[in-house]
């Protein structure tokens, strides 16, 4: 059963990107240009598991198809049910803004055309010069009972083409032992557990992504933690009014 679901994932995903660390001359030069920031359509979220997908590799390619596409399927009913967005989104916003913070950036243009295409072939009949941030999902969904979140962010330097730097982070990827949640759980208010994890998946990749990048440990505060202050803010204040009209 182990074999049949590594040879679904091969099938599935292909050639897995590499990492690759820029060097710190390219990295200062950062400081010095005006980067293009692009984002890419994310991969199909996904609703499904192992034991689904090992049957559907037992029919051979037909039934690997026909399990992706369920869990497609599912993973679309999903999406627009609940409204949920690409977490790559807010990753991107942090990452850029630490990056700034840090004096590493100090310039940068976000491209509002979403990429459907991402191969560097295609990405060169769009730029003819300079350098672009590149994110994009590679994976999402609900996956074996849990909350799944891959992301890849690479910087590219054109009209080469060249890839300086590529950053890939995996939350609770296929297969990986992690905290599992019943179906009711995820269904419960809107999806809200599902969008909680996702932003914290993200949040977590974001730190990760930086760290490769710069070489230096970011901390950047997740979304609940700072929902959770800003709710201890508002109820402090909230006191003190009460306290202050008492007063009175």
């Amino acid at each position: 059963m182990k074999k049949i679901s590594i040879l679904f994932l091969i099938f599935l995903l292909g050639c897995a990107p590499k990492l690759v660390q820029i060097n710190s001359q390219e990295r200062g030069n950062l400081k010095n240009q005006s980067v293009h920031v692009i984002y890419d359509v994310p991969s199909s979220f996904v609703v499904g598991s192992t034991a689904k997908e090992s049957v559907g590799v037992l029919f051979g390619v037909v039934g690997a198809l026909t399990a992706v596409s369920s869990e497609q399927r599912a993973g679309a009913k999903m999406v627009k049910e609940y409204q949920l967005v690409d977490p790559t989104l807010t990753l991107r916003d942090k990452f850029l803004g630490a990056l700034k913070k840090n004096n590493l950036l100090t310039d940068f243009q976000l491209v509002p055309e979403e990429y459907k295409k991402d191969d560097i072939k295609f990405l060169q009949s769009k730029f003819k010069e300079g350098s672009v941030f590149d994110f994009k999902t590679i994976s999402w969904g609900v996956f074996n009972d849990q909350v799944i979140y891959g992301v890849r962010a690479r910087f590219i330097h054109f009209p080469e083409g060249k890839v300086l730097w590529q950053g890939l982070c995996n939350v609770n990827k296929k297969g990986a032992p992690s905290k599992k949640h019943k179906s009711a759980e995820f269904k419960a208010d809107n999806g809200k557990l599902i969008k909680e994890e996702l932003l914290q998946a993200a949040d977590s990749c974001t730190n990760e992504l930086l760290a490769h990048f710069s070489g230096i440990p970011q901390v950047v505060s997740s979304s609940k933690e700072i929902n959770t202050t800003k709710n201890q803010t508002e109820g402090k204040n909230q006191n003190k009014k009460q306290e202050n009209q008492v007063s009175r």
